[in-house]
């Protein structure tokens, strides 16, 4: 008697979006924050209250909502540990840490844009191109002025060109004009970044690691606020919109959009199952080989069996190639 055929899992697709506009969010997203900005908050509360705050407690504060604005959240966190602080209290302390003083350099010295010119010239053939932050003119110009891509940015709006800063979408409405919200994809890595999607009807991608702190509880956010991807990184967001993706494309944007942990890409981008992940496959939809996240791990070679006599042979493990960099 012939055996039932066994039922087949379904296949999880990967939603594809046709976004015409790309609106980036800056901090965390285009530029690595943590040694500039996220320390100097540390350092202030620290300044204010005489406390020392761990890194564990700046992510709790960070997450919340309205805490977008570096400022705001010293504000806040300093006045709960019984510092009482206004907002410009905690914008002047906060600039002796960030861009330094006579007897000190600033944080603002180890800023570190995350993504190279190149890879932003080929989203700018493809989409039009623009930025919402929340830093002011002065700080973007710091780090952007003199960067060769910044050419392919149309708009750029800031905290200076606001009345209402973030989760208020009022940056997004000043970047599309009379345009559909739809047409466009706000890429952040912030629960305001999220909020300010949300009521502007602008589909978002939140960038976020599997490694990240708090990943599980951030990532469940972003999905509740209606997220249609999280990122392990911003190179990633060419995979949503793939019109005819090759095979190696298709398994790594299985892999973003749907997993959990994007340090099993070794696994699922390589057709071989033998964890090695191809440069080719990667550079061919924008990832920059050179410089990989320290929360996306160099993938190594698993163990096969290889053996033409029957017995399993261990093959040793080796690293790939790529370079890793700080972020």
């Amino acid at each position: 008697m012939a055996k039932p055929a066994r039922k087949r899992k379904p296949t999880k697709s990967v939603a594809k979006l046709d976004p015409e506009i790309l609106i980036f969010d800056v901090d965390g997203v285009l530029v690595d924050v943590r040694e500039t900005y996220w320390r100097s908050g540390l350092q202030t509360v620290h300044h204010l209250t005489g406390k020392k705050p761990t890194w564990a407690e700046f992510y709790e504060w960070k997450r919340q909502p309205g805490n977008n604005d570096d400022w705001q959240m010293v504000a806040n966190w300093a006045t709960a540990l019984g510092r009482p602080t206004t907002y410009e209290q905690a914008r002047e302390a906060f600039q002796e840490f960030y861009w330094g003083t006579e007897e000190r350099p600033g944080n603002v010295l180890r800023e570190r844009i995350i993504v190279t010119p190149g890879q932003i010239g080929r989203w700018a053939g493809r989409y039009e191109l623009n930025l919402f932050t929340g830093r002011n003119r002065r700080e973007y110009k710091f780090t952007f002025e003199k960067w060769p891509a910044s050419r392919h940015f149309r708009n750029v709006v800031t905290m200076d060109d606001v009345k209402r800063m973030k989760p208020d979408p009022e940056g997004l409405f000043k970047i599309l004009g009379t345009r559909d919200p739809a047409a466009a994809l706000y890429l952040g890595d912030n629960i305001d970044d999220a909020l300010a999607a949300r009521q502007a009807g602008v589909p978002f991608a939140a960038i976020i690691a599997a490694g990240e702190h708090n990943y599980r509880k951030r990532a469940a956010k972003f999905r509740e606020l209606g997220a249609v991807a999280l990122l392990p990184l911003i190179a990633a967001v060419v995979l949503l919109a793939t019109a005819a993706p090759t095979r190696a494309e298709t398994r790594l944007a299985l892999l973003i959009t749907n997993a959990d942990y994007p340090s099993e890409i070794g696994a699922l981008a390589n057709p071989h199952k033998d964890g090695a992940v191809s440069a080719a496959a990667l550079q061919s939809v924008g990832f920059d080989t050179q410089c990989r996240p320290r929360c996306w791990p160099a993938p190594t070679t698993r163990a096969r069996a290889t053996s033409t006599s029957g017995s399993a042979t261990r093959r040793p493990s080796r690293r790939s190639s790529t370079t890793a960099c700080s972020r």
